[in-house]
């Protein structure tokens, strides 16, 4: 399967606080989060970024949990480019302080 693009298809699977992004080779990213829709970790194959699948990801979540919820720390510099290029009202970092811990 390919897009108009000529990509391999790719799709999404849910399960317990996971997303991941597949195509029928490999997992292109995933996504783990916080039933609260808080991302507690995002990852896409450097291959595969900058073409959107972060993005998708996070809509995932959003549709799965039913809000968008923030980046939690600690985010590494390409996480925060990643914010940055996110639509600021979309998607909020948490403070260092603001983890409850358990």
């Amino acid at each position: 399967m390919t897009d108009t693009a000529g990509a391999t298809a790719a799709w999404l699977e849910v399960s317990d606080g996971v997303v991941l992004l597949r195509d029928r080779n490999t997992t292109l990213g995933y996504c783990r989060f916080e039933p609260s829709g808080d991302i507690e970790y995002l990852y896409v194959q450097p291959r595969h970024r900058r073409l959107g699948h972060g993005r998708r990801l996070l809509d995932e979540v959003a549709r799965v949990t039913g809000r968008r919820g923030r980046l939690l720390p600690p985010l590494s510099p390409l996480g925060r480019a990643f914010a940055a290029s996110v639509d600021p009202d979309s998607l909020a970092i948490a403070d260092d302080d603001s983890q409850m811990t358990t």
